[in-house]
């Protein structure tokens, strides 16, 4: 680590963004953690206090939008004694 000045290494200023933003991810909500409804609630409030809520402190999007044809695909329902396939 350096100051910066030789080029050749991350700043202090870098490496403790990056330590930070480390420490900020580690407890985070993963896949696959069950949450109740009152902590779904609070994620989500605290969520809105957040400077950037779409991305975690790395650059990893927390939020996406799918559209209704997107999760209808998704959950399609094509079996037996079902209506079939949506039409198109």
């Amino acid at each position: 680590v350096s100051d910066g000045e030789d080029g050749g290494h991350e700043t202090v200023d870098a490496v403790a963004d990056e330590l930070l933003a480390d420490l900020a991810c580690y407890p985070s909500v993963t896949g696959n953690t069950s949450l109740t409804e009152g902590s779904v609630v609070d994620l989500l409030s605290a969520l809105d206090d957040c400077e950037n809520p779409y991305a975690c402190p790395h650059g990893r999007p927390v939020v996406v939008e799918f559209g209704r044809d997107e999760i209808a695909d998704r959950f399609e329902r094509d079996y037996p004694g079902h209506g079939g396939r949506r039409s198109e």
